[in-house]
C-alpha cells in the first residue's frame, strides 16, 4: 500500500502519565502492523506539571483523603523521568514481540500544545481519551477495551462524509485485508450505490453495537454521540477525520 493511498507515513502514539495514552499504544501498535508502518512513541514532560508543582500551595491529597506536600518540582521531574523509562521499556518489549518499526523520545513544552504540534507533522496521531483535542487531520483515538479486532473497516458517511474520508477507509480496509462496511444516515450519500446501509440516526448507535467491527472511520459532524463516549460504548478505535 502506497504511503499515497493511506496519507500518512508513521503513526506518532502521544503518551505522558495518563493511563489512556496505552490504549492508543495498543491500537497504534496493531494498525501499524496490518498498514506496515512505523510508530513513533513520544512521551510529553507537561511543564504545566511541573510550574504547578513549584506552587508553595499545591500538595497532593491521598485516597484516604491525607495531605501530602511531598509535591513538589524535585520528585515530579524523578517521576516523569521514571515513567517514561518504564514506557520506554515495555515499548521496546513490544517492538520485539510484534516484529514492529517503534521509537521511543520525549519532549518537555505544554502538553496542549506538543499535542498540536505533533498533529500538524502529517502522520497518524494517536491519542487516548484524555487527550482528546481539536481535530482538523486524521486520528486514532482509543479507550479502555478498544483493541482493533479482526472485522470489517466501518464507515459512518453522513452529511459530512466526502471522497477523502471515504478513500481513506477503502485504503485502511485494503491495507488490513478486510472489508469495508458503509453506514450512511444521509439518503444523499446512499442513493446511488447499493453498498451504502442506509441507518436513521435515531437508530445508528444500536446497529453499531450489533456489527462485527474492527476500526470506525468518520468525520466528526457524522457521529451520532461525542468521540469519546461512542468509544466507551463500542470498545474499538475510531480513526477521526
Amino acid at each position: 500500500m502506497s504511503v499515497t493511498a493511506i496519507g500518512f507515513q508513521r503513526i506518532v502514539v502521544a503518551l505522558d502519565t495518563a493511563p489512556e495514552g496505552l490504549y492508543a499504544l495498543e491500537a497504534a501498535a496493531m494498525l501499524a502492523s496490518g498498514l506496515d508502518r512505523p510508530v513513533e512513541a513520544v512521551f510529553i514532560e507537561d511543564t504545566d506539571l511541573l510550574s504547578l508543582a513549584a506552587l508553595p500551595f499545591t500538595w497532593e491529597t491521598s485516597m484516604s483523603g491525607r495531605r501530602n506536600p511531598g509535591f513538589e518540582p524535585r520528585r515530579v521531574e524523578l517521576e516523569l523521568r521514571s515513567r517514561a523509562r518504564r514506557l520506554r521499556q515495555q515499548i521496546e518489549r513490544m517492538a520485539l514481540s510484534r516484529r514492529l518499526s517503534v521509537s521511543f523520545r520525549v519532549v518537555r513544552g505544554r502538553r496542549t500544545e506538543e499535542l498540536r504540534r505533533l498533529r500538524q507533522s502529517g502522520n497518524l496521531l494517536a491519542l487516548g481519551l484524555a487527550d482528546m483535542i481539536e481535530i482538523d487531520s486524521p486520528a486514532l483515538l482509543a479507550g479502555p477495551g478498544s483493541r482493533l479486532r479482526p472485522g470489517p473497516v466501518v464507515l459512518l458517511a453522513g452529511q459530512a462524509a466526502d471522497a477523502e474520508t471515504r478513500a481513506l477507509a477503502e485504503a485502511l480496509a485494503r491495507a488490513t485485508e478486510q472489508p469495508l462496511q458503509i453506514l450512511s444516515t444521509s439518503m444523499a450519500v446512499a442513493a446511488d450505490t447499493q453498498e451504502v446501509e442506509r441507518v436513521p440516526i435515531v437508530d445508528l448507535p444500536g446497529r453499531l453495537q450489533l456489527l462485527h467491527r474492527g476500526l470506525l472511520v468518520a468525520r466528526a459532524a457524522d457521529l451520532p454521540m461525542p468521540p469519546s463516549r461512542l468509544i466507551r460504548r463500542l470498545s474499538v478505535p475510531l480513526v477521526l477525520v
